[in-house]
């Protein structure tokens, strides 16, 4: 948990606490409400919070997978283009020599 999140979580606890005081204090609540609203808020802000970080992480794996796609409709910027639907002007070859060429190919380890 991230010092500030918690400091915030602490202090909303420590309001709850000093504010049912009062009210029990007055009168106006029991001790056992109380505890039932700090029970109930702090299980619904634990709940948001971890909603709004699966979000951020659903949202970057849609930007993931929008990359992935964009990738795949590149078209190649080799200078010999070959079209596999072009089998009637296709040979049979014994032996291939030759070089391949790749262009634009890149490499890194995720960071």
């Amino acid at each position: 948990m991230i010092e500030g999140e918690g400091l915030a979580l602490y202090a909303s606890e420590a309001l709850i606490f000093w504010y049912g005081a009062h009210l029990v204090n007055e009168g106006t609540f029991t001790l056992t409400k109380v505890i039932k609203v700090l029970v109930v808020l702090v299980i619904t802000t634990n709940s948001l919070a971890e909603t709004a970080s699966l979000a951020l992480k659903i949202i970057r794996g849609g930007e993931a997978v929008g990359s992935v796609f964009s990738i795949l409709d590149e078209q190649s910027n080799c200078s010999s283009k070959m079209d596999p639907d072009d089998v009637d002007e296709a040979k049979n070859v014994e032996s291939v020599r030759g070089k391949i060429e790749l262009c634009h190919v890149d490499f890194v380890y995720p960071s």
